[in-house]
């Protein structure tokens, strides 16, 4: 028995086409900003000067794997703290060195949140 606890729920969509699940669970912060549109716009964006991989989508999140970092990881990371503040606001990295190790280690993850 499972008293207590919320079980996870899965959706799986027929297409190839990450921004397209994006769009369909409407992805977006709380505040609108940014809003489902400006978060795909700028995941097309990064995804001209990186490769990257969408592995998990949300309503307020997208999780992703690099398979060809930035050339300028540390630009990168500035850009990516300043769209998506909440990935050191809420705690969950605590700076920008956090986000860029990340992105520069082994993990090569992409991790965007927003409250």
């Amino acid at each position: 028995m499972n008293s207590g606890i919320k079980r996870d729920k899965i959706t799986v969509f027929k297409t190839k086409d990450p921004y397209d699940v994006i769009k369909l669970i409407n992805t977006h912060s709380k505040t609108n900003a940014p809003s489902n549109r400006q978060i795909i716009d700028k995941l097309k964006e990064w995804d001209k000067i990186s490769e990257f991989r969408i592995i998990g989508i949300g309503s307020n999140f997208v999780y992703g794997l690099f398979s060809k970092k930035p050339v300028n990881v540390h630009q990168f990371v500035g850009e990516l703290v300043k769209f998506c503040p909440s990935v050191i606001e809420d705690g969950t990295l605590l700076n920008e060195n956090a986000v860029e190790k990340i992105v520069i280690g082994e993990n090569n993850i992409l991790y965007l949140v927003w409250d």
